[in-house]
């Protein structure tokens, strides 16, 4: 049996007292790991802090979740307020308009937007305009704040600015219907009759059914005497809506139109279920009469005479009376007219024939006169109205027209020609003296 040399290098090396201590020590604290996993408490321990770490991240991400949210929510809730408002402003919804206001922020443009249209629909158009012009610095708001200015600025007569305006506004929505219809009306107050038939055009393309429209149109062709295009206007706006607030008028309009070219069965057709009152009764009366049925014209005459003297009525018992050959009673009812409308120089010429054949001579030459003056001053209104319409622009033209309608007596209309005048240029110092002039001797009440 080989012996093994202690001092060879592959003879065993004892163990030393510290190796020893640091193995017993390892072990030791291997079996305490062991043994402290083993209780059940630490798994449980465990668990939970697993399970505490969880909620807390959920709890976490659920805030950031409710924080987004509630920025989305806001932001979507103001959009909401904003549209409502504005949707609202076409209904005049003041209600409405300002609960949207309190759901934005303040002096916000959006908010300021809303503010100006209560203005404008509670008949404060320059601190509404103030709000527009705020309002017209921020993007978003800036295209909706142009057109409502362009609506306070007709509002306040100023209509070259008002023109300008809503021109430069449709550049960037051709498609906005109330653009279309305030620069019809701008352009109507100047007396551009055929850029406010453009425009009208233009509305009734994107809305149809819109009644007003219509009978501004009907209007406009009435005065230009197109009485066939007058009718067909008058009766697309009562197509849309017997129930305007002025649709008497509108009857009365459309009567005289058919009047206009005899189409006197048209006129009791029209008429036949329309309530009674003096003006339609009195183209009743008329239509009767020019049918031949003259007694049932007569009695209708005398019913309206007896509760208002309205100038259709007057005008027709004048005519009855000098058809009789009572030259002498006629001239009562038919001077009651001409001193109410001296720019009528067709009754006037009525008036001098009743004078004539009722041998007042001096009288008949007096009107005949003032009969040749009218006629000749309505010629220069007629021109000039033409030329106003195909030159929007030229202030003069208007001014002209407003001293012509000064010279028969008619105050209210000159001075709406020299205002408007004054609007296209506001240096024209001739019409800013002639409006300052009218206003003193015009009543308040009488100026529009």
């Amino acid at each position: 049996m080989e012996s093994t040399d202690p001092n060879s290098d592959d003879a065993p090396r004892p163990i030393t007292t510290s190796e020893g201590n640091v193995n017993r020590k390892m072990i030791s604290s291997a079996v305490q790991v062991a043994t402290f996993c083993r209780r059940p408490q630490i798994w449980k321990w465990l668990f939970r802090y697993i399970v505490r770490s969880k909620i807390t991240v959920a709890m976490v991400l659920g805030l950031m979740c409710l924080g987004v949210g509630t920025v989305v929510w806001r932001h979507r809730a103001v959009d909401y307020w904003y549209r409502t408002g504005l949707a609202s402003i076409s209904r005049s919804d003041l209600e409405m308009i300002q609960l949207a206001v309190q759901h934005l922020p303040a002096d916000s443009a959006r908010a300021r937007l809303l503010l100006g249209a209560i203005d404008l629909r509670t008949n404060k158009p320059a601190s509404a305009l103030r709000k527009f012009e705020l309002a017209a610095h921020d993007p978003e708001t800036t295209l909706r704040a142009h057109f409502l200015a362009g609506e306070a600025l007709c509002r306040l007569q100023d209509y070259e600015a008002a023109i300008a305006t809503l021109q430069k506004a449709l550049e960037q929505d051709l498609d906005n219907v109330d653009g279309h219809r305030w620069l019809a009306i701008a352009f109507f107050d100047i007396g551009a009759s055929i850029n406010s038939i453009d425009q009208l055009k233009e509305v009734v393309r994107l809305d149809g059914t819109d009644p007003r429209a219509y009978r501004l149109m009907g209007l406009i062709y009435f005065e230009a005497e197109e009485f066939s295009l007058a009718i067909d206007a008058y009766h697309a706006s009562l197509n849309c809506s017997r129930s305007q607030f002025d649709t008497e008028q509108i009857l009365a309009e459309l009567g005289a139109a058919l009047v206009k070219v005899h189409r006197y069965n048209n006129v009791l057709s029209l008429l036949n279920e329309a309530p009674a009152s003096p003006e339609l009764d009195s183209l009743r009366a008329e239509s009767l009469y020019a049918l031949g049925r003259g007694e049932e014209a007569r009695t209708l005459v005398e019913q309206v005479l007896k509760t208002s003297k309205t100038s259709r009525a007057l005008i027709l018992q004048g005519l009855m009376l000098l058809d009789d050959g009572r030259a002498a009673e006629a001239i009562v009812p038919l001077a009651q007219f001409v001193a109410s409308h001296p720019e009528d120089f067709e009754t006037r010429a009525k008036l001098t024939q009743a004078y004539s054949q009722s041998g007042n001579a001096e009288s008949a030459r007096r009107e005949l006169k003032e009969f040749e003056r009218i006629k000749q001053i309505r010629q220069q209104i007629h021109e000039l109205s033409l030329k106003a319409a195909k030159q929007p622009q030229d202030a003069d033209i208007r001014y002209e027209l407003g001293l012509q309608y000064l010279k028969l007596g008619l105050a209210p209309a000159g001075l709406k020609w020299i205002r408007a005048a004054l609007a296209l240029n506001p240096a024209h110092e001739a019409a800013r003296k002639a409006i300052a002039e009218l206003s003193e001797s015009i009543p308040s009440s009488n100026r529009n």
